[in-house]
């Protein structure tokens, strides 16, 4: 992560979470499953991230700064894509 100038930190369901609205935190990696995302194909190039652990994908609350977990709703604060940077 250029801002925090670590290479091994991952997202993480906060807690080890199931609720919908858990914040999802930058964290250094454990190897556990609340740290484990599958890449979900979304349709349109666009992808969900659904954590191993709760079952629920990443999303962005209301204010669209902050990152939560969410039961999929097809939102577009649900819909990724990802980027090659060089």
């Amino acid at each position: 992560n250029p801002g925090s100038g670590s290479t091994v930190n991952v997202l993480d369901d906060s807690g080890a979470s199931s609720s919908s609205g858990n914040p999802i935190l930058q964290s250094v990696a454990n190897g556990s499953q609340e740290q484990q995302w599958d890449v979900v194909t979304a349709g349109n190039g666009f992808f969900n991230l659904k954590n191993r652990l709760s079952g629920l994908v990443l999303d962005l609350n209301g204010s669209g700064f902050a990152a939560q977990q969410a039961a999929n709703a097809g939102s577009p604060t649900q819909q990724w894509q990802i980027v090659a940077v060089h």
